[in-house]
């Protein structure tokens, strides 16, 4: 009862387990770090096959400098934070209140979206490409044998380039001098 979706009398199609609905990320450069700011739709994904949401958490990937040598930056990419529901036996327990905005953020030319989480990633070298990306994760069934299953890495990936912001309206000749950085730059 209930699975004939398209009506038709026959049950003609698989159900299969899929994780959260990826997040939608924002990323906000400064000098030496990223501002992540994220959404909440991930937490309403409802598992087609128990029909419970079954959200847990998010994790937070970065690439380093040089990994997009290879022509993929997120093939490297490495897990830098995870943060999920506190009070169960999957994750770190930890929970998601320390990522969570007391007031969520609208950006000026994002209006349709409501950013729910902040995340600040330090260190970071001005003029090196990074990628970054926000993945939700599920608490699996483990009643069944499933493992909690994880959203795309690739499909909200940002690439970024930190750096200070150009100064509006600064005149020619008291800019400073134009550099290329890294120096020398190899175009592989």
């Amino acid at each position: 009862a209930g699975e004939d979706v398209n009506g038709n009398g026959v049950l003609d199609r698989y159900l299969i387990p899929s994780p959260p609905s990826s997040p939608r990320l924002r990323v906000e450069l400064e000098s030496g770090r990223a501002v992540l700011y994220w959404d909440a739709t991930a937490e309403a994904s409802v598992d087609p096959v128990t029909g419970r949401a079954d959200f847990e958490g998010y994790r937070i990937y970065r690439s380093d400098p040089g990994d997009d040598a290879g022509g993929n930056i997120l093939a490297e990419a490495g897990l830098i934070a995870q943060y999920d529901q506190p009070g169960n036996d999957i994750g770190f327990n930890n929970g998601l209140e320390p990522l969570r905005l007391a007031d969520p953020v609208v950006f000026p030319d994002d209006p349709a979206t409501t950013y729910e989480y902040r995340f600040e990633a330090g260190g970071l070298l001005d003029g090196w490409q990074y990628a970054f990306a926000v993945t939700a994760f599920d608490a699996g069934d483990t009643g069944a044998g499933l493992a909690p299953l994880e959203s795309s890495k690739t499909a909200g990936a940002v690439r970024v380039f930190p750096g200070t912001a150009p100064v509006a309206g600064t005149d020619a000749q008291e800019a400073a001098p134009v550099g290329v950085f890294p120096n020398p730059y190899r175009v592989q």
